[in-house]
This record gives structure tokens, C-alpha cells and sequence, in this order.
């Protein structure tokens, strides 16, 4: 446990080096890459996420009810400190919704193109 924090907070130091930098260069006017764009928007919502995650960690046997409030607020943890099977769960979550919007846009447009095709034989 205190392993997966160490690498956590460590990589959130480097993300937060590395998007100080990026809004740097976005400040002067360099226009970023879509990497360095996606990097500098993780770390940011990463720093105003870490604000209730580091409760957890400073009030005394509060990290016992990170679980729960886990489950309430899935996206209370930053980005550095998720376990693999996390991320690949969020990633699924996210395809999942994706593709019943594409299949709730497909349907739309057939009945559309049906109500049309109703609409011109009149």
C-alpha cells in the first residue's frame, strides 16, 4: 500500500512538473501538441482531485472508508494513483456508453429516414 502511494504521488509530481512547463509555453503563445494538451488537462484535474483524496489520507483509519466513498464518487482518485484494472475498467465504462449513444443515433436516423421517405411517397 505505501509502495502504490510512493509511485502515485511521485508520478502525480511529475505530471504537475511537466504541465507547469506546458502552460508555460501555452501562456507565451507555442501551441501544444494533443499529447502535451491531454497531459496538462489530466494534471489539472488531477490537482483539484487531489484536494478530497488527500483527506483520506491525513485524518487518522479514514483511509478504511476510501472504499466506500470510492463507490459513491468513482472519480475522486487522480489519475496517478489508479490500479491498472481501474483504468482499463473507466476505458470500458466510457466505449460502453460511446457505443449505445452510436446505436441510439443509428436507430434516430433510420426512423428519420423512414418518416422521409413516408412523407415524399404522400
Amino acid at each position: 500500500a505505501l509502495r502504490h502511494l510512493y509511485h502515485g504521488f511521485r508520478l502525480f509530481a511529475l505530471n504537475t512538473k511537466m504541465a507547469w512547463v506546458y502552460s508555460r509555453r501555452l501562456k507565451s503563445g507555442t501551441p501544444l501538441t494533443r499529447r502535451e494538451r491531454l497531459l496538462l488537462e489530466r494534471a489539472t484535474k488531477d490537482l483539484l482531485r487531489l484536494v478530497p483524496f488527500s483527506v483520506f489520507l491525513i485524518v487518522p483509519f479514514a483511509e478504511f472508508l476510501l472504499p466506500v466513498a470510492l463507490k459513491i464518487f468513482p472519480e475522486l482518485i487522480p489519475s496517478t494513483f489508479e490500479t491498472e484494472s481501474q483504468g482499463k475498467n473507466k476505458s470500458f465504462q466510457k466505449n460502453l456508453g460511446n457505443r449505445m449513444a452510436r446505436k441510439r443515433l443509428q436507430e434516430y436516423m433510420a426512423m428519420q429516414v423512414l418518416h422521409y421517405d413516408h412523407a415524399n411517397k404522400i
